[in-house]
């Protein structure tokens, strides 16, 4: 009898434990939450959408490195923005687009700024100029460790799949030309040679 009820009283205790360090963690997710939104500390605001905990950007393409996830829906929140990406089939963070379209189509390849970093579809350029020309802007810029090297190779592999009259490059030469050194990380230094010395081998110009 008095090994059940010390059973019990252990089973009571441990549920104790468990229920205040719970409660505890929660109110520290918290109260950091308020302080990465207050600019108290710097940090990311915890972002519970992400479908699958899985990242926007991911290096896992063959030909060029960074890319994106198709068909998916992303919510990227920080102390300063709240942006909603989404990726079409062919795994552009743009709406679905035709390669054979009959109406007049540019393409547009680049970075963070020009993919749109921070910013909901209708704040970017390329939807901007697309809805003031009336001609269609095909984003297929990406952020992440992404260089004009890679702009070429994603050219050659995709986006010239598309049928274009024209092609706008956005470059940032301070991050490009300095991402370009010797000094980058060790994932870009691959995307930047290994990719390259790829393309040179297939013979592709």
């Amino acid at each position: 009898m008095n090994i059940q009820f010390s059973i019990k009283k252990l089973q009571r205790f441990l549920l104790g434990c468990i229920a205040v360090i719970f409660v505890m963690a929660i109110t520290f997710e918290i109260l950091c939450a308020i302080a990465i939104e207050s600019h108290l500390i710097s940090g990311e605001t915890p972002n519970y959408q992400t479908p699958g905990l899985k990242p926007f950007w991911v290096d896992e393409n063959p030909h060029f490195g960074m890319w994106h996830p198709a068909n998916e829906e992303y919510t990227h929140t920080k102390s300063c923005f709240s942006a909603l990406y989404t990726s079409n089939s062919f795994v552009a963070r743009d709406k679905e687009r035709s390669k054979e379209s009959k109406e007049r189509q540019v393409l547009v390849i680049g970075a963070p700024f020009v993919e749109g970093y921070g910013l909901n579809s209708p704040e970017r350029k390329s939807d901007f100029l697309e809805q003031k020309m009336g001609i269609e802007h095909l984003n297929f810029a990406t952020s992440g460790h992404f260089v004009p090297t890679q702009y070429l190779l994603l050219y050659q592999h995709l986006s010239k799949q598309f049928r274009h009259d024209s092609v706008i490059i956005g470059l940032l030469s301070d991050n490009d030309l300095r991402m370009m050194t010797l000094n980058m990380e060790k994932s870009t230094l691959r995307t930047n040679t290994d990719l390259i010395l790829k393309s040179e081998a297939t013979g592709i110009n």
